[in-house]
């Protein structure tokens, strides 16, 4: 299937950042093992820690570890996402396609819509 759009992904595109990998916390397992826990755990049935643990031969705070999610903040994230419910977003993204603006547009607005309002309710002006 060719790639159509944009700029297409580069060699390194959904692999993990370095980052992360070395912010996770130290389980002593091997990098091999950390996938494989993390694979079967993402699986439609996923394994007990004991489970997965006994299967491995490894302690069951070692699959803990691997397994815990680390979130990381991007420091440029694009602006197409949206930190809010599937709903929110969703409702979000219907707004700015009805009004022809982007995404971020919809969501200045409605923050600054919301802020006026709270300053408002707090200086107890009555609202419409």
């Amino acid at each position: 299937m060719k790639f159509e759009g944009g700029t297409p992904p580069g060699p390194g595109a959904g692999d993990v950042s370095p980052v992360t990998i070395a912010r996770r916390p130290k389980s002593g397992l091997t990098r091999q093992q950390g996938d494989l826990i993390r694979r079967r755990l993402r699986s439609d049935a996923p394994p007990s820690y004991e489970t997965l643990a006994a299967e491995l031969g490894v302690p069951e705070r070692a699959v803990e570890l691997e397994a815990m999610p680390l979130r990381m903040r991007r420091e440029n994230p694009p602006r197409g996402t949206i930190n809010a419910t599937p709903e929110c977003a969703s409702f979000a993204k219907m707004l700015a396609e009805a009004n022809g603006v982007p995404v971020w547009a919809v969501t200045d607005i409605v923050y600054s819509q919301w802020a006026e309002y709270k300053a408002k309710e707090a200086a107890g002006l009555r609202m419409r």
